[in-house]
């Protein structure tokens, strides 16, 4: 994650008001006492089925703990919002959603990777499982038969003009060997998702020399998830030039135009489009310096030269992702170890795949914490929590095998069909894991984390 960008603004202004240089020193006691957390929240949700097995009624309460001070978090009233995102990737003719974010005594919830779609996912693809159960059916086909398709609306009311969720559905029961038989102890879990891309305005600026070297220009920081080799791969591939001719620099607000920041699934959509739309320039204008001249030749003619673009995504594009897991459980003492995972992504044109890759598999581990082990308590308004003793973070002991496959076909608002993945992989993963010790031992976990003293509790009431 990148941090609880707040704290910026508050040395800001310290800053301001001392005349000094101010730095924020945390220990981890601070860090999890004062930095924005999760929200935490209660998800009611109801369904109506046909005989068919075809949901045709839904509905959704949500309240999330806000915790206090809605300065403190970049966008207060996002929450609502993401609330409505329950049964994402579904036909839902008939929805009634209500969502709220209310005031506690309580450590201020923010925004972290995917914010509100673990919680939502969890509840869903939870509850999901139980109606597949109650109606002697296989989770998988249940999803089969009510994922959305082209031309069918949300669970917000958008109609979809295109939906992988079918083939996402029918690669993951081939990948993950759905039907083969199971072990004693053993129980797989599926969870069904899709998550939109960025949207919003964002602005590039190249410059070309005249040794055919060109520098770009961003606002964007690359905080490790590659959004700068991402711009030098978009602007090297339209112009056609090898990528070590690209320079890719985070410029100051002197010289470089403003852009929003890194959030929201932004860098490829937004961001990367102003990449590809200045390259466009700057390639329409050595065609005309220089008509026909290799690129070489055009930038001795027409450098010293700046180009500045803007691009605005706004396109209702999702990208769909089905998470099938396997667990072993042991019924005497709740223990519970993840044995396999396949994650199949629908994730349009990949521009940087090893980077792709890179930030599916980390998400996949950031929602394995969240599934199993991360948890911040709280006793008597006083975090209990203080370090990283208390407050598990998963390693690569806790990682299992897994396999990820990319659907490629269905193309995206981002350069040349991208769609986001930041923020894909780690919503689904504590529901898999609910599901899928569910299917183990017959316990059902209704809260993040799933532990292990939860698992024995429900077998042992």
């Amino acid at each position: 994650g990148k941090g609880h960008s707040i704290d910026e603004f508050v040395l800001y202004y310290l800053a301001r008001a001392t005349g000094r240089p101010v730095r924020a020193v945390m220990r981890y006691a601070d860090e999890l006492q004062m930095s924005a957390t999760r929200h935490g929240g209660t998800i009611a949700l109801r369904t109506g089925v046909d005989r068919e097995g075809k949901f045709v009624a839904h509905s959704a309460r949500v309240v999330f703990d806000g915790g206090a001070y809605a300065a403190g978090k970049p966008v207060a009233t996002l929450m609502p919002g993401e609330a409505m995102v329950t049964l994402a990737g579904y036909h839902l003719p008939n929805v009634r959603v209500e969502a709220m974010t209310v005031y506690t005594n309580q450590i201020p919830a923010g925004h972290s990777r995917a914010p509100g779609q673990p919680q939502n996912v969890f509840a869903a693809e939870s509850h999901v499982d139980l109606i597949a159960r109650e109606l002697g059916l296989d989770p998988l086909e249940l999803r089969e038969r009510n994922a959305i398709r082209g031309g069918e609306i949300d669970v917000e009311g958008d109609v979809w003009h295109d939906s992988t969720a079918h083939e996402v559905l029918a690669t993951l029961r081939r990948e993950a060997r759905w039907d083969a038989a199971r072990g004693r102890g053993h129980g797989r879990g599926i969870a069904l998702g899709a998550r939109p891309s960025g949207r919003g305005k964002s602005a590039i600026a190249l410059r070309l020399d005249r040794e055919g070297r060109v520098e770009v220009l961003t606002a964007v920081a690359d905080q490790g998830g590659g959004q700068h080799t991402l711009f030098q791969r978009i602007v090297a591939a339209e112009l056609g030039i090898p990528l070590d001719r690209i320079t890719v620099r985070r410029g100051t607000t002197e010289n470089t135009p403003r852009d929003a920041g890194i959030g929201g699934s932004r860098v490829t959509p937004v961001q990367g489009g102003a990449a590809l739309e200045a390259a466009r320039k700057l390639k329409a204008k050595l065609d005309e310096v220089a008509p026909g001249a290799p690129f070489a030749e055009a930038a001795r003619r027409a450098a010293p030269l700046e180009i500045v673009a803007e691009h605005t995504s706004d396109a209702n594009v999702n990208a769909v992702y089905a998470y099938a897991l396997e667990v072993e459980v042991d019924r005497d003492t709740g223990h519970l170890r993840v044995l396999d995972a396949v994650l199949v992504a629908d994730v349009g044109t990949v521009i940087n795949p090893v980077a792709a890759r890179g930030q599916l598999e980390g998400g996949f581990i950031f929602g394995l914490g969240q599934a199993l082990m991360e948890e911040l308590r709280v006793e008597d308004g006083r975090v209990t929590t203080t370090n990283l003793g208390d407050y598990k973070l998963p390693t690569i002991a806790d990682a299992p095998p897994l396999r990820i496959v990319l659907l490629t076909d269905s193309p995206g608002p981002g350069p040349f069909g991208a769609k986001s993945v930041g923020e894909l992989s780690n919503p689904g993963v504590g529901a898999a894991v609910a599901n899928a010790v569910h299917d183990a031992c017959g316990a059902r976990v209704f809260s993040l984390p799933v532990t292990a003293e939860k698992v024995f509790k429900e077998l042992h009431p």
